[in-house]
């Protein structure tokens, strides 16, 4: 502890009490005044669109390409961020995309695994056939062809087959 020439140190004189000040007479202090919320007069259904599109006007330019870039991209998880940001769009926006999640994966990914496979130069080509590919089998059911062919089956005796005989 410092005491400089006066007696004085850095928390106060020596042998004298601090200094505390007497608190503040707030009887006089009145809570706050809550107000009634006020309510606004509700929308009707029909007027729920038009206010949209007023407060919104790109709504109304959303070509038949931009309905289908959002459906491709907008996913369940997507759709319910937007309706946090966006509640009166919430309704407008469970009309795009799919109720299956996205996976995103950069074009880079994609264009890097597509050349290495495909064996092309051109990154646009690639990924074009890498899409026709993704494409074509969608909706077909994949093969499920757990036991290879080269491999006995129960029917051809793969209980015989020296591989599957216990040694003691």
């Amino acid at each position: 502890m410092a005491i400089d020439q006066t007696g004085a140190t850095m928390t106060g004189m020596l042998n004298k009490k601090p200094n505390v000040p007497a608190a503040p007479d707030m009887s006089a202090m009145k809570a706050p005044v809550e107000q009634a919320p006020v309510e606004q007069a509700p929308v009707k259904e029909e007027n729920i669109e038009q206010v949209l599109l007023e407060k919104y006007p790109g709504l109304k330019e959303l070509t038949a390409e931009d309905n289908a870039v959002l459906d491709n991209v907008l996913s369940p998880s997507v759709k319910g961020v937007l309706g946090k940001v966006f509640p009166e769009l919430s309704n407008i926006l469970n009309n795009f995309g799919t109720n299956e999640p996205n996976v995103v994966l950069p074009l880079s990914a994609i264009s890097s695994f597509a050349i290495q496979k495909y064996g092309v130069t051109d990154p646009q080509e690639a990924v074009n056939s890498f899409l026709t590919e993704v494409t074509a089998t969608m909706g077909q059911p994949m093969e499920t062809n757990n036991v290879p062919p080269s491999q006995p089956t129960e029917q051809a005796g793969l209980m015989a087959s020296p591989q599957n005989m216990e040694t003691v």
